[in-house]
């Protein structure tokens, strides 16, 4: 049986070859898009709105995850910049201040009038030393979070290409 579907073809081939010529090829797909475009139109409207209409209802779900991901990275962003931004400012004051140590120890004296307290060479070399360490630490804490921020930027931008792609 099969054996003859493969002569049968054959020999379809080789009059289609015979008839057409060179443009045998170009006929032979010209027929199957033809015959792939009636079969679409045939298919009723409504059978393609219904799978329209499934096709989204099974997307809402994910939609509905992305857009909460997307909002929740949003709020976390504003809310890290401002952290920064505050962050950023209180770290500035504290390097003013630690600079006013630091010139004021390069000066040799017993005692020194600093914020307003006079305070003693010692005293004023260990908390500049406190000072610089916690400045230290907060810029590593800084650069921390710049680096969650820049993470969640990157993740928003990949969840937003996720929601177009769907």
């Amino acid at each position: 049986m099969c054996k003859k579907f493969v002569i049968t073809g054959i020999m379809v081939a080789i009059a289609a070859f015979v008839v057409f010529g060179s443009a045998t090829i170009s006929h032979v797909s010209h027929g199957v898009g033809w015959l792939r475009a009636e079969v679409e139109d045939s298919v009723p409207v409504e059978f393609k709105l219904d799978e329209a209409r499934k096709a989204i209802k099974a997307a809402e779900p994910k939609i509905r995850d992305l857009n909460r991901s997307i909002a929740e990275k949003q709020v976390e962003i504003r809310y890290l910049e401002r952290e920064l931004a505050g962050l950023g400012s209180r770290q500035a004051e504290q390097k003013n201040v630690l600079k006013t140590q630091w010139d004021s120890l390069q000066v040799e004296r017993a005692s020194y009038r600093f914020l307003g307290r006079e305070v003693s060479r010692q005293t004023l070399r260990k908390d500049a030393d406190l000072r610089l360490r916690r400045i230290k630490a907060a810029d590593q804490m800084i650069r921390s979070k710049e680096e969650r921020l820049d993470a969640l930027v990157n993740g928003l931008g990949h969840v937003r290409s996720a929601l177009d792609n769907l």
